[in-house]
């Protein structure tokens, strides 16, 4: 079922503060290249958060000019996709940055220079502070670099990729032989989260985010997601289905719809 325009922006702005909270978390574990990706994406989603409440109130399809903002903004930074304009700003030729704040504000002022005088004072106005960021290290494009590569656990993406479905299978297959429905769930979880990881590593191949940021801020708001929900239902195919529209919703509806697209069926007959 499509979001309402309401869900939509309700979801923008849990985004944002889970991001920014992450952002404090990773700083304080002393991992700035985490810390500082979440601070850019709660940015993004800020830009978006406020061009929403502009134009919500004169347009039926409300996605369109959102989109259309976007595309503006990361046109003003010279690309054509949000991972490559934060990956330009780990360049050497944009210059050594003293902080990881410093990096987090030299991407704040190419993303307003290509926004419109009244967005740009609004959405200064709603940014959050970046105390957490002054005192750690500007990460460089070889910190994100490590640090795709302890993702992918020493692999390259495409064995990681074969890896994570061969293990979705074995412990599906597994969920489905358990005669504890308990353990079951357990397994049947443990499998549409590899199939996500698989899938996120997947979708920021397709878009040429080599360094993974995106798979990061990804499955971090998944994995909230899901951690919100109350519970799940004591029956297997009421959990997975359940755990399944969570993780898809997190995605939003294009990537949301190829992702289900990517699970390990439950029944066995359909495995085959």
């Amino acid at each position: 079922m499509p979001w309402s325009a309401e869900e939509f922006y309700v979801d923008l702005l849990a985004r944002v503060n889970l991001f920014v909270e992450l952002s404090r978390t990773y700083a304080d574990s002393g991992r700035p290249e985490a810390a500082v990706a979440s601070q850019w994406g709660a940015d993004v989603l800020t830009l978006q958060s406020v061009a929403w409440e502009r134009i919500v109130v004169v347009s039926r399809s409300p996605q369109e000019p959102l989109f259309e903002i976007g595309a503006r903004a990361l046109e003003g930074m010279g690309v054509g996709d949000l991972t490559i304009a934060f990956a330009d700003m780990l360049s050497p030729a944009a210059g050594q940055r003293s902080s990881a704040a410093g990096l987090v504000r030299a991407a704040r002022e190419a993303m307003m220079s290509a926004i419109d005088n009244d967005l740009r004072t609004e959405l200064t106005s709603r940014l959050h502070p970046l105390d957490h960021l002054e005192a750690l290290r500007a990460p460089q494009s070889a910190d994100f670099a490590a640090a795709a590569r302890a993702r992918l656990a020493g692999m390259t993406p495409e064995a990681f990729i074969r890896q994570r479905r061969s293990d979705a299978a074995a412990r599906m297959a597994h969920a489905r032989q358990s005669a504890d429905i308990a353990a079951a769930i357990s397994a049947a979880y443990e499998a549409d989260m590899l199939t996500l990881d698989a899938y996120l590593v997947e979708s920021a191949l397709a878009i040429g985010d080599t360094l993974l940021i995106t798979v990061q801020l990804r499955w971090d708001y998944a994995a909230a997601a899901v951690t919100r929900l109350a519970g799940v239902p004591a029956d297997l195919r009421e959990a997975v289905a359940l755990v399944r529209r969570t993780l898809a919703r997190s995605l939003g509806a294009a990537d949301g719809a190829r992702l289900e697209r990517t699970w390990i069926p439950i029944d066995e007959e359909r495995a085959h």
